[in-house]
């Protein structure tokens, strides 16, 4: 399975489309937002960074995104069949990504399941 993030520039190797909500946050796209705002916290593959303007700088911000969001984390050994059968099991919750790390993934679950190509 490969990804296509449709925010991030593969020229230049870095993000030219971010979401900013109204308290300051700055998410990778549209998608970490709407979970976000669906469940009322970060992502995992998030979680860890401090995304908030009023604490962090934007800087700061893209380079930890970039650690974990780039073309090397995207690429995978999951089949698009193996991805869609263990996410029905888990319903995409912290045990997928979980398991997919232990497998050698580095591949937010998020970004498997919004950004594969066929």
């Amino acid at each position: 399975m490969q990804i296509k993030c449709e925010f991030y520039d593969y020229a230049y190797k870095n993000w030219y489309q971010l979401e900013i909500d109204l308290d300051l946050n700055v998410f990778p796209c549209c998608h970490y937002y709407t979970e976000y705002m669906e469940n009322g916290k970060l992502n995992d593959a998030i979680s860890h960074i401090d995304i908030n303007l009023k604490t962090n700088s934007l800087k700061n911000i893209l380079k930890e995104y970039t650690k974990i969001l780039n073309e090397e984390t995207w690429k995978n050994t999951v089949s698009i069949k193996e991805f869609d059968r263990l996410n029905e099991m888990n319903n995409g919750g912290n045990d997928l990504q979980k398991y997919l790390q232990k497998k050698g993934e580095t591949c937010p679950p998020l970004c498997m399941k919004i950004c594969q190509t066929k």
